[in-house]
């Protein structure tokens, strides 16, 4: 036990760990009173490499490269929420999305019509989902889920909640 009461006095003084504690044979060892704590934490601010906690919590951080970007730009060729998607027979319509390949690029979000695959609710995929499903990453895999609309009540199947996905208003049933 007198380890454990040296280990607070030395390590955690600055972090207000005083007071009494009771050794294994039952006294009590005053290690610490408020006030020597308080100078000792002094004592520490004062080193050049000390930090305020005031100080981090006000820090704002500012990409000092990258500039003030537009919105990114959509392509949208067809809707992959609607009933009417606008593809035409036998195609369903999926979102994509463009990552950047450079530093301060953006991303580029749009949908396309293309046939569908077969996966639906859970299948692993590697991209072809049936026409309302979407391919997402999931802790069990790539796996086809429902696209649902964000914050629309009853948009999943019971037991599922929409969660948002990469693709700007389109979420994914999980």
């Amino acid at each position: 036990m007198r380890v454990l009461a040296w280990l607070c006095w030395s390590t955690l003084a600055s972090v207000g760990c005083g007071g009494s504690i009771a050794t294994a044979d039952g006294d009590a060892a005053q290690l610490a009173d408020a006030g020597h704590d308080a100078k000792l934490d002094a004592e520490l601010d004062t080193r050049p490499d000390a930090l305020s906690d005031t100080a981090d919590a006000e820090e704002i951080y500012v990409d000092p490269i990258c500039p003030d970007a537009p919105p990114p730009p959509t392509k949208y060729a067809c809707d992959p929420l609607a009933a009417n998607t606008g593809c035409p027979a036998g195609e369903g319509c999926f979102p994509w999305i463009q990552y950047p390949t450079v530093p301060c690029e953006y991303e580029v979000y749009g949908s396309t019509c293309m046939p569908p695959g077969s996966g639906t609710q859970g299948t692993p995929c590697s991209g072809s989902c049936a026409t309302g499903y979407i391919c997402v990453v999931s802790g069990a895999g790539n796996v086809c889920t429902k696209m649902c609309k964000l914050g629309v009540i009853g948009a999943c199947p019971e037991g599922y909640v929409c969660e948002s996905t990469d693709a700007p208003g389109i979420g994914s049933c999980i």
